[in-house]
């Protein structure tokens, strides 16, 4: 019976197709019947190199459907701009691996997947290995380790070829800046050859760029000619010579006039006025002139009083 339950399963795993070009569903079915059929195929009359197989197939399978649920997932945050995530897969059987992320960037990295310092030892995480397992490794093998100090099979980034390394521990981690990051499982480059797996990394922005229906003048301003309210038809006074403005706002550019004390009249006290906010609507740079026909001058600028 155990060498029929053999072959049943083999023919199941020979007869998947490929997972290069399915869809997030498909991908799912697949990964249903791989796992419901891995315990006796771990169990049963197997080689090795089939069990290997077997489960580096789920792992394929795992990071497709991971990878493409980062890319279909809605955001519910309505002032979020959904951006398109930069993935990676780091393999255990190389050393230090790139992925450029853009610099503007502060975003959070999620990663998937399991890896290991030797194919006949379980999986690891980020991590890398815990308790008696590490404490066994690193008694008889730490010469091996790529940083001594830390775990086998560990996650390890550095900003560019020169930074310093660091110990990634969890699964989703924020980081400051993009740039080249570089990664790589805690092993050095003489005993690469013999690990299995790999982590998919993908690094999400979260930098909160907000929609065109969030970005407002309306609020109070610090700027170069005192504090500024706005309400939001792109109206409102500020402190310098007990000033006026009257405008209209068009999404991110307010047009209209300044008008000051005593007179609050051309030529010398009122004049037109534009003002340009900044994308992520926190700050402001304009130009005004005396008068509706006078050469406009830079320099009225603010930011938001939050």
């Amino acid at each position: 019976m155990k060498i029929l339950h053999y072959f049943i399963l083999l023919a199941v795993f020979l007869t998947l197709p490929a997972i290069a070009a399915e869809s997030y569903d498909d991908l799912n079915k697949q990964l249903l019947q791989l796992e419901k059929q891995l315990p006796r195929m771990l169990t049963e009359q197997t080689s090795l190199e089939q069990r290997q197989a077997y489960v580096e197939k789920i792992l394929k399978i795992r990071e497709k459907i991971f990878a493409l649920s980062i890319k279909q997932k809605p955001t519910t945050q309505e002032n979020v701009v959904s951006v398109e995530p930069i993935c990676s897969t780091i393999s255990s059987q190389k050393g230090w691996q790139k992925l450029s992320i853009p610099t503007e960037y502060s975003g959070v990295l999620i990663i998937e997947g399991g890896w290991n310092v030797h194919r006949s030892h379980p999986l690891a995480g980020p991590e890398g290995y815990k308790g008696a397992l590490e404490e066994r490794m690193h008694r008889q093998y730490s010469q091996h380790k790529y940083v001594k100090t830390l775990p086998f099979a560990a996650l390890l980034i550095r900003q560019g070829a020169s930074g310093s390394v660091k110990w990634i521990k969890e699964k989703h981690v924020a980081i400051s800046r993009g740039g080249e990051l570089q990664f790589r499982i805690n092993d050095n480059e003489d005993a690469l050859t013999d690990n299995k797996g790999s982590l998919t990394i993908c690094f999400n922005d979260n930098t909160s760029k907000k929609n065109m229906s969030e970005v407002s003048f309306t609020g109070r301003w610090k700027t170069n000619w005192g504090i500024m309210t706005l309400n939001n038809n792109g109206s409102g006074n500020y402190t310098h010579d007990k000033g006026k403005i009257t405008g209209s706002v068009n999404g991110r550019t307010l047009k209209g006039t300044w008008s000051e004390a005593p007179s609050y009249s051309p030529p010398n006290d009122a004049g037109d006025v534009e003002f340009t906010l900044s994308e992520d609507g926190d700050s402001f740079s304009g130009k005004w002139r005396y008068g509706a026909k006078g050469k406009f001058k830079s320099g009225w600028h603010g930011s938001r009083v939050k």
